[in-house]
């Protein structure tokens, strides 16, 4: 079409920005081709062998698809044989919700056992740390001069936990 992607930018990155007119390109000699309305996208699309193919496609899947009540049944029988037998049929899960909880959490154990080392340590620490701030907790004096003193231990015994939890939450998601 003309656009040049912008310096380090990925393929997905440069495909959203052919679609808005403030981060869109053109190459050098091409900036007065390249399309700038929706209509000459579509025309520049609808001239181009992509969408040749795209209808060539579409037709191929028609003709063998649509209209044949024999497919349609087939694909019933196959999305009822996937749910599991105590899943109702109706229900759009293939497997039910205690069925779920059961497969993540042996799937959290896995990933336990995978890492015991770092879960080792991650125990050590923590008992570490409990131990120095229950030690710091129980020495500062029961006067309302340590108010500020105790919140301060009590946040330091709960912020690396929840941190850790975080990063792991983190890790999982990626």
């Amino acid at each position: 079409m003309g656009y040049q992607p912008a310096n380090r930018q990925t393929t997905p990155d440069f495909l959203v920005a052919v679609t808005d007119p403030n981060a869109r390109t053109a190459r050098e000699g091409y900036e007065n081709r390249v399309p700038r309305t929706p209509d000459e996208f579509a025309e520049h699309y609808h001239k181009s062998n992509v969408w040749q193919v795209n209808q060539e496609d579409m037709k191929a899947h028609l003709r063998e698809f649509v209209g044949k009540p024999n497919h349609a049944s087939a694909y019933l029988e196959s999305a009822q044989a996937e749910h599991a037998a105590t899943s109702s049929k109706k229900s759009t899960y293939v497997i039910s919700i205690p069925m779920q909880t059961k497969a993540v959490m042996v799937r959290r154990l896995q990933i336990l056992k995978g890492s015991a080392g770092g879960q080792i340590a991650n125990v050590v620490a923590f008992m570490i740390q409990a131990i120095v701030v229950g030690t710091v907790f129980l020495r500062i004096p029961n006067t309302t001069g340590t108010f500020f003193s105790r919140g301060g231990v009590l946040y330091l015994s709960v912020a690396p936990s929840l941190l850790s939890t975080l990063s792991l939450l983190t890790l999982h998601l990626l």
